[in-house]
Order: structure tokens, then C-alpha cells, then sequence
């Protein structure tokens, strides 16, 4: 039995029944029959800068399905001309493996944290945020982007690249059917449920990157071969890049839904931090924003970094990287519309990068805020019926700042149980200074929790 891929760009797939950028067809040898088949795992990563953008798809095929097969073919739609497009092939590409933006400006921020709640004096109070701070309602696995709703037979080769079995090569065609017949020359078919969606690309004036196993027998013996979590299934592994000028930021999808019902889980990955644009209608498309400290890469993956030469040890090495990671995880029936990204953050990404390298910049105000507000509610509370001075108790709480053992020797110089109240027709009550000192103490960490979680949740 012989294997065809169609491989038209959605977005990487991680898991599932069908997974890919498009249709992922078979050919079985024996009855003459060409079928969509089943792609493992797919895998995308994106670099736009200044109007030009580069797309690396790594493809994971299993070693199984190949093995039994003599051809396969992969095709992805591109928004360029084809003399403006360039290819690629890499056989070692890696995916970033960092950490949420908002984890890290709430690790950021929990440093502060434990200097906020330290000017209370109490070790037990101290030590507690070290493992048993709340993590603000930011333990969700990122934000949900959620929406309801004949003519001549040309085709032009513009570039070709052949490596390690695998030849690539930009095409320019006139129609679906002339696509169809040059792959039907290479002994490739295309499906006819692709045909509508090719000629919407091809009306649009899209060019077309079709990558396929030229040769088998190379492609088995130089190809990566891996294995899945070290699980037991293994699988072959390359890369196909492709770059292009675009004014947005763009990752095909449109010809993933020829998958029908199928679930396609995808991942995208994009230097810098991006916002979805455009995204397809009743598809789930969650964005999160990440940081890799240290990102180790294969040397052959320097140009699409635009890094410099490898050193040592042969890989590129990269630092502090900030990058969007998208996952779509929907039937592929619901990929109607292609995914469409602006290279500027969302508010959120901006809010969050600025706490995690400035965390100064949310605990000084957090603290003063805090220790005015716990002060204020404090004296409303204690001293409630001798109508206390609320503006007063809130520049009270500025004492704060010399610990809470300030804010009592303060409290008691004075005489807030005889200054700061509006009717002392009745004498103080006893030891009403220091209910007034532990009631602020038990405001001002509440406080502090609540708001630092309201923040991190309204931004998670």
C-alpha cells in the first residue's frame, strides 16, 4: 500500500485521528485508490518582522504509515506572489518551551509580595506566600478567542530544493485542474474535495509551496526518526519553510476542513507577542503569551532566527524569547476561514510584560493603597460609634511603611482613640488602639490577596 499526503497548511497538529494543514491523502497501490489518511502530529512556527514573514511546518509522519508507502505530498497555500516566495527544508525543528507571561509576572510580583506582607511582623504571615500564595486566578491554560457564527492549464514552477528525498518546489497555476494534472505527473493526486478551496486561493491570486517524498528508499534511510514521548510509536520528522512580504501575519486553515468531522488540534508559535485578527467562525482559538529564558535549536534553523553563526556545541541558543502560542482544537469542518494575526500585542500581553521586568511598578501602589484602605476600615470599624475621621485613618495607614510596629507606636504618639474621632462626649474604649492595630494588620493582607488576585485574573 502506497501513501499520498496532502498537506495544505492549518496548523500543527499535536494529536488525534487527523492532524495537519489540510487534506493528508493515501494511495493504495494495489486497488488504485487515493483516501484522506491520517497525519500524527504537525508542528508551526512563524517569525514576522517588518512585513515579512517566515513559516517553518515540521511534519511528523509515523514510521508505520511510510514504511508501507512509495509517495506522499504535502501542499500549502501562500498570500504572495511565487517569484516573492521563498523555500526552505530543515530536518531538525524544535518548538519553544517556555512559561506563561502571567505566571511569571505574578512570580515576579510574589517577591514583592513577601516584602508587602513582611512590614507585619509575623513570620507565620511572612512564610505563607512562599508556597501557599494564591495564584490569582491565573491557573487556566490561557484566553479562548471564540466566535458563532476552464479555462488554460498552466502550471510554473518559480523554485525547486531537493534534500534528503524530499523535493520542494513554488508553484504558480491557472486553476485547480492544472494543479491536478501536474501532480498527477509526478504520480500524485490531489482530491476533488480540495478543488473549491484551491480555486478560491488561485481567484485570489495566492502562489502554492507542494513539498513531497521524491525518494522513498533516501527519505527512510537520512529522515529523523523519533519516537513519540518516548512512547513506542516512532515517527519521521522535517521541516518545510517557506517566506514571503505580507502585511499580516498569516497561517492557512481553509484546507484542514476537507478533514470533515475530524478533531484537528493545532499548534502555532510566533516570535513576539501577536493578537488574533481574523480566525474562523465556530472554531476555538486560544492564544496565550509565553517566555522561553533559554531556547536551544539546531544549527540549521539560524536563518529563520536571523541568529547569529552557531557556536560550540552546533546549535542556536536563544534567550529571553517572548512568542504567542495559538492552539486550535476544533472539527476540521469548522476551519472555513484562514487565521489572520497583527504583529502588535493585546493590551493584557503589554500589561503583564511591563509587571514581570517592573514588578515595582504594581507593589508600591498596591502597598500604599492597601495600607491606606486597611487603615481607613480599621478605624470605620473600631472606633464606629464615636464617628472616626476617614481621612485621617486612610493617611494613617501610611505609617505602614516603618512595619506595623510603626503604625502602633504611631497610633498610640496621636492618640488616634481621641484625635481622630469626631465625638468624645465618651472616653476611650480599652486597648482600642491595638483592636485598631490588629483589625488593620487582618484588612491589609486580605486586601493585598484581593487585589493582586482581581489584577492577575482580569489580565489571566
Amino acid at each position: 500500500m502506497a501513501w499520498l499526503v496532502v498537506f495544505a497548511l492549518s496548523g500543527p497538529a499535536l494529536a488525534g485521528p487527523a492532524a495537519g494543514d489540510g487534506g493528508f491523502f493515501v494511495h493504495e497501490t494495489a486497488y488504485d485508490h487515493w483516501g484522506l489518511a491520517e497525519e500524527s502530529t504537525q508542528f508551526g512556527l512563524i517569525n514576522y518582522n517588518d512585513g515579512y514573514e517566515k513559516l517553518m511546518i515540521a511534519i511528523k509522519v509515523p514510521e508505520a504509515d511510510l514504511r508501507q508507502s512509495d509517495r506522499a505530498v504535502w501542499l500549502f497555500p501562500v498570500p504572495a506572489p511565487p517569484e516573492d516566495v521563498s523555500i526552505d527544508l530543515a530536518d531538525r525543528v524544535s518548538e519553544f518551551n517556555g512559561e506563561r507571561l502571567v505566571t511569571l509576572a505574578e512570580k515576579s510580583f510574589r517577591d514583592d509580595i513577601l516584602i508587602v506582607v513582611s512590614t507585619q511582623l509575623y513570620p507565620v504571615v511572612v512564610t505563607v506566600p512562599a508556597y501557599m500564595m494564591p495564584t490569582f486566578g491565573t491557573t487556566g491554560d490561557g484566553q479562548y478567542l471564540l466566535k458563532e457564527g476552464g479555462g488554460n492549464n498552466t502550471v510554473e514552477v518559480f523554485d525547486s530544493v531537493m534534500e534528503y528525498g524530499v523535493t520542494t518546489e513554488v508553484i504558480a497555476a491557472d486553476s485547480s485542474s492544472a494543479l491536478y494534472e501536474y501532480m498527477l505527473s509526478l504520480g500524485l493526486e490531489l482530491p476533488s474535495e480540495a478543488d473549491p478551496i484551491i480555486e478560491d486561493y488561485l481567484a485570489r491570486e495566492y502562489s502554492f509551496v507542494a513539498s513531497w517524498i521524491s525518494n522513498m528508499t533516501e527519505f527512510l534511510s537520512e529522515a529523523p526518526l523519533s519516537s513519540m514521548y518516548g512512547g513506542n510509536e516512532r515517527f519521521y520528522s522535517f521541516g518545510v519553510g517557506i517566506g514571503f512580504h505580507s502585511d499580516r501575519i498569516f497561517y492557512p486553515l481553509k484546507l484542514t476542513s476537507v478533514y470533515g468531522e475530524a478533531v484537528v488540534p493545532m499548534l502555532v508559535q510566533v516570535l513576539g507577542f501577536v493578537s488574533p485578527d481574523s480566525f474562523p467562525e465556530r472554531a476555538a482559538v486560544k492564544a496565550d503569551f509565553l517566555v522561553d529564558v533559554n531556547a536551544d535549536f539546531d544549527s540549521s534553523m539560524a536563518e529563520f532566527f536571523d541568529a547569529p553563526y552557531p557556536g560550540e556545541h552546533n546549535s542556536v541558543v536563544l534567550e529571553d524569547v517572548r512568542y504567542t502560542e495559538i492552539v486550535i482544537d476544533s472539527k476540521a469542518s469548522t476551519l472555513t476561514d484562514d487565521l489572520w494575526l497583527d504583529d502588535s500585542p493585546t493590551a493584557a500581553a503589554r500589561t503583564l510584560d511591563f509587571v514581570a521586568s517592573n514588578n515595582w511598578v504594581l507593589s508600591i501602589p498596591l502597598f500604599v493603597v492597601a495600607s491606606m484602605l486597611a487603615s481607613l476600615l480599621a478605624g470605620m470599624i473600631v472606633f464606629k460609634g464615636r464617628k472616626p475621621s476617614g481621612w485621617k485613618f486612610a493617611v494613617l495607614g501610611l505609617l505602614n511603611s516603618s512595619t506595623l510596629l510603626g503604625l502602633w507606636l504611631g497610633s498610640r504618639l496621636l492618640r488616634v482613640d481621641e484625635r481622630f474621632v469626631r465625638d468624645r462626649s465618651q472616653p476611650p474604649a480599652p486597648h482600642s488602639v491595638s483592636s485598631f492595630v490588629a483589625m488593620f494588620t487582618l484588612l491589609f493582607l486580605t486586601l493585598v490577596v484581593a487585589i493582586a488576585g482581581g489584577f492577575f485574573a482580569a489580565l489571566a
